[in-house]
């Protein structure tokens, strides 16, 4: 059977984090209704602790990636397919493929995947001290590194982050990977890894 064939997988929308996730709120949105509307079951969730999810007492990565798997479990259940095909943009793509393999997906779709949650959170700071409230000298005495623009970015969360790497994963199911324009040699170790391990 088809892989990608109607109302026989589902889709669990992963999103990406902070500024990012608003940016692609409704092209996630629109994504997910235009699937269903084929036939294609879909969730669109937010992560714990962020949107309208309720925090828990978690570590926020292993949070995030419980609701993945949380989220998952719910799809099949509420759809009655067992084929699952995990979506995620940026951060949302390194966490779906940190639970592919638990979540037995049959497909991972990454649209400009972050490639090491290192680097991300390099960048996450610098885009930090580039916000207008960094810049602001009446709230310079406010900020902290442990947000990103009203997002909490704890150093636990930073250094939980620092572990996930796309390189050392060993996701095996099929792949498809959308690269960012500006970084396309960050995607290309992601190919070649997944390459490498038939995925």
């Amino acid at each position: 059977m088809p892989l990608l064939a109607p109302r026989w997988n589902v889709r669990c929308f992963c999103p990406p984090f902070g500024h990012e996730y608003l940016v692609a709120y409704r092209g996630y949105r629109k994504l997910a209704e235009t699937l269903a509307g084929a036939g294609f079951p879909c969730l669109f969730f937010d992560y714990d602790g962020m949107g309208d999810s309720v925090e828990s007492d978690l570590p926020r990565v292993q949070a995030w990636r419980e609701s993945i798997l949380a989220a998952a479990a719910e799809l099949r259940t509420a759809s009655g397919v067992a084929n699952l095909v995990l979506f995620g943009a940026r951060l949302g793509a390194l966490l779906a493929a940190s639970v592919a393999n638990e979540v037995s997906a049959a497909a991972l779709m990454m649209l400009a995947p972050v490639v090491a949650g290192r680097a991300f959170v390099r960048e996450q700071l610098g885009f930090a001290r580039l916000s207008p409230l960094a810049i602001s000298e009446d709230s310079r005495q406010k900020l902290t590194d442990e947000e990103v623009v009203g997002y909490p970015f704890t150093h636990q969360t930073q250094q939980d982050l620092g572990f996930l790497d796309m390189m050392k994963m060993d996701c095996t199911c099929p792949s498809f990977v959308i690269e960012r324009d500006d970084m396309p040699g960050q995607v290309k170790k992601t190919r070649w890894r997944l390459d490498r391990l038939g995925a």
